[in-house]
């Protein structure tokens, strides 16, 4: 979800500061005053978002209509896909603690242990199944993974084979060996 006005959903609006706005709204970085502010996906934002974060980051907050800027105290976590993305000054702020979250693709050996863990009794499911999830490179990373094995779940009855997992992933692949993602 991208913020649609962002300096208003982050630091808040008095009443009436435009045509629709009746009431007055503390903002989520005012709301999050002494606790911790969560930003998914930081490099998606507009560059205009991205400069509303800047003056948040420095310890103020400034909502639509506001005369002068509130400090708040806000501890910040930030996901970010490509940091080239953002805007000069915003990375350098972000950058206290920086922690690679490395893809579930590069953690491949990891999978089967997590659609066991996933699927928890719930479901059976083929080793040609587990092998072919495996393989397949999980572009959407976890969001992804679960989403996918909640499908397959949804979509049997007690057991999840190969032919399930094709059919989920639309491929015209019909080897038992290989799961293929077409775009």
């Amino acid at each position: 979800e991208h913020l649609v006005f962002p300096q208003s959903e982050l630091g808040g609006n008095v009443p009436a500061a435009w045509s629709g706005a009746a009431k007055g709204s503390r903002g989520r970085v005012r709301d999050a005053h002494g606790g911790t502010l969560i930003l998914d996906r930081v490099d998606e934002l507009p560059p205009a978002s991205q400069r509303v974060l800047i003056r948040m980051l420095d310890g103020g907050v400034l909502g639509v209509g506001d005369i002068r800027e509130e400090a708040v105290d806000v501890r910040t976590l930030a996901t970010c896909g490509d940091p080239d993305r953002l805007i000069p000054g915003l990375r350098e702020r972000l950058q206290g603690a920086v922690l690679r979250v490395v893809p579930l693709r590069e953690r491949a050996l990891e999978i089967p242990q997590r659609i066991e863990q996933f699927l928890a009794g719930r479901r059976r499911i083929s080793g040609d199944a587990v092998a072919a999830l495996t393989r397949h490179p999980w572009p959407g990373n976890d969001a992804e993974f679960r989403s996918v094995l909640e499908a397959l779940v949804v979509g049997s009855d007690r057991f999840i084979g190969m032919r399930l997992v094709r059919r989920h992933f639309k491929t015209p692949d019909s080897r038992r060996d290989r799961v293929r993602v077409t775009k």
